[in-house]
């Protein structure tokens, strides 16, 4: 019902809300009922929460929209993890991370999902460098024992290898 057990594409907790056709409820943004429908190729959203909305695709990934009155600009562009963004205040770049989204230009549009919770802002900033500071340490321990584990397997390579050779020197 809230979205509970329902994973998203990299496998994580989807976020918890209530999603229905024509409500919603969610942690942070409370609850709303909306109506959706196209004019032409004009998308139309009305909103208890936040009004009116028409909306239109002018290119790929490119999208503006009038919302209560004021004009809005959005776009997306990239592949991979490094991604442009368009707004009426300009372009950013963000970083796709595996727990959200690192804008680099403008930290405090940032995202950062964890057990089903989205967070934005500076919030969302704090939690990109703690994580990243695990990831760093993790990735630390990682390279100093890898010397260790090679040294360990050539030990045991000399080791198995000298076996065989008495094994065949008490058999002949």
């Amino acid at each position: 019902m809230l979205g509970f057990g329902r994973k998203d594409a990299n496998g994580d907790q989807t976020r918890i809300e209530h999603r229905g056709r024509h409500t919603r409820a969610s942690r942070t943004g409370g609850a709303s009922v909306r109506a959706q429908g196209k004019i032409g190729k004009t998308n139309a959203t009305v909103n208890s929460k936040h009004g009116l909305r028409l909306s239109r695709k002018v290119a790929k990934g490119t999208q503006i929209n009038l919302q209560n009155g004021r004009l809005g600009v959005r776009g997306r562009y990239g592949k991979g993890r490094l991604k442009t963004n368009l707004s009426k205040s300009g372009l950013s770049f963000s970083w796709r991370a595996r727990r959200g989204s690192f804008n680099i230009t403008r930290p405090a549009r940032s995202s950062f999902k964890i057990a089903g919770m989205q967070f934005r802002g500076k919030t969302a900033v704090n939690l990109h460098i703690i994580f990243g500071i695990i990831d760093l340490g993790i990735l630390c321990l990682k390279l100093l024992w890898l010397p260790f584990g090679l040294v360990i397997a050539l030990l045991l390579t000399a080791f198995s290898s000298r076996q065989g050779d008495q094994d065949e020197g008490a058999a002949g």
